[in-house]
């Protein structure tokens, strides 16, 4: 799920952050594809770069393959 909604206020992303737990069961590559999501949903101004950031609390044991959805994005 998007636990935050893109945005500019730093500190709307420091809390959401601060709110992440980690907890196993890491669904690496669904998080590519909401974040993919998010940033084709959004209008990105002029001369900014779209970037996704992962952050994990360790190995990936989802059932969509990573490597192919990071090649793909």
């Amino acid at each position: 799920s998007l636990d935050q909604a893109l945005t500019r206020n730093r500190a709307q992303v420091d809390s959401a952050i601060d709110r992440l737990y980690a907890d196993g069961m890491t669904d690496i590559a669904a998080g590519l594809i909401e974040a993919e999501t998010a940033l084709q949903s959004s209008r990105p101004r002029t001369g900014n770069v779209p970037v996704i950031v992962v952050l994990s609390d360790g190995y990936h044991n989802g059932a969509t393959d990573l490597f192919a959805t990071a090649e793909r994005i």
